[in-house]
């Protein structure tokens, strides 16, 4: 059978989206945790800055990416799979646990070697536990891929294109009206965010399949992105300004509180992610074998990134006077320990990869046979 070739704008997508989800991580468990913390730096000096506060937007950007990130990735799936009728799901259950158990086993020694010989005040291990505990991402995904081959895949290969548009706007509707979701919350927890996720994995079949876009100018997406990032400053500013003049005189009162205020079916995230999932489907990129391998690492750069040692890490790191006194340095900083998560990501990639052909080697096979014998 011949192997088709992967479509490299979906892979640098993948890597975008991971990108974002780095970024995310790296603001709401180093630098968020930091501005959450009222001792961290005092009320006055660099808090007491109506300027700060402003740039305290960029942490609202930070946090959405996240979502949008988690987003795409749903869409790449919908759009590639809807047509599958076999999504040969044991065989990614066995890559992905596969990746997961390396990672733990990696994370855990580092960790205790860093606490050993580095810093032993470090408080943040990683251990074995965490292979079932942890990775949220990893079942969400999972689920929504099984849901996919079991209940959605056939029936969508029969529906007509009228249905499944109307399919899409009821489950618009579901995602987005609290009464509705509320009522799924209540009837199972975590409801919400599985329908939105199928809700993802729909859009990105139906757009695999009638390619409802194609009559709107590339730029419409663009501009559709830049007013909804618009709105997420403005909103979030306003509410920063508010919060600053009317507790500006009560030093007991006024602190910046950041948390993550975008949900799994914000329309804001969605609304981006979907513009970004078309762009990218725009555009045309000869098979690149350097962008595939690098997407191909990115469950691997999410695994070994997003965890309490890591986290523990990112925590490490001054970052406020950076963020208030020297915004370049501070993007360049981050852009830095973006590009060194990526690349150890890869590396650990390729060494689960060696691993693994290892392991399915002639001579290792022939050797436990020979000791089974």
């Amino acid at each position: 059978m011949k192997k088709t070739n992967r479509e490299s704008n979906f892979e640098l997508l993948r890597i975008l989206a991971m990108v974002l989800i780095i970024i995310h991580h790296i603001f709401v468990h180093g630098i968020n945790v930091q501005i959450n913390d009222p001792n961290a730096y005092g009320v006055f000096g660099i808090f007491n800055n109506l300027l700060f506060y402003k740039r305290l937007a960029l942490s609202e950007l930070a946090i959405s990416f996240g979502k949008i990130g988690t987003d795409l990735f749903i869409l790449i799936s919908g759009y590639f799979c809807i047509n599958k009728t076999d999504l040969k799901i044991k065989d990614k259950i066995i890559k992905l646990l596969s990746q997961l158990l390396f990672a733990v086993v990696i994370l855990v020694i580092c960790s205790t070697l860093y606490n050993k010989f580095i810093d032993n005040s470090f408080k943040y291990f990683v251990n074995l536990e965490t292979f079932s505990k942890s990775f949220w991402f990893i079942g969400y995904y999972l689920l929504i891929i099984i849901i996919g081959e079991i209940f959605i895949n056939p029936r969508i290969i029969n529906i007509s294109k009228e249905k499944y548009s109307k399919l899409i706007w009821i489950l618009t509707a579901v995602i987005t009206l609290s009464f509705i979701v509320n009522m799924s919350i209540s009837l199972i927890a975590g409801l919400d965010v599985l329908l939105t996720g199928i809700y993802l994995y729909l859009l990105g079949g139906y757009i695999s399949k009638y390619k409802p876009f194609d009559n709107i100018r590339s730029y419409v997406f663009i501009i559709i992105m830049i007013i909804t990032y618009a709105f997420i400053i403005l909103t979030f500013r306003n509410n920063q300004i508010s919060n600053y003049l009317n507790n500006i005189n009560d030093i007991n009162v006024f602190h910046p509180m950041l948390f993550e205020s975008f949900i799994e079916y914000s329309i804001s995230c969605m609304i981006i992610a979907i513009s970004t999932f078309e762009l990218f489907r725009r555009i045309r990129i000869k098979n690149n074998k350097v962008i595939n391998y690098i997407s191909a690492a990115t469950f691997m750069t999410y695994l070994i990134h997003d965890n309490d040692f890591v986290r523990g890490l990112f925590r490490k790191i001054s970052w406020i006077p950076m963020y208030a006194n020297d915004l370049k340095s501070f993007l360049l900083y981050i852009l830095c320990i973006v590009l060194i998560v990526l690349s150890i990501g890869i590396v650990a990639y390729s060494s689960y990869i060696l691993l693994n052909k290892i392991i399915k080697s002639k001579t290792i096979k022939k050797l436990i046979l020979n000791k089974n014998n």
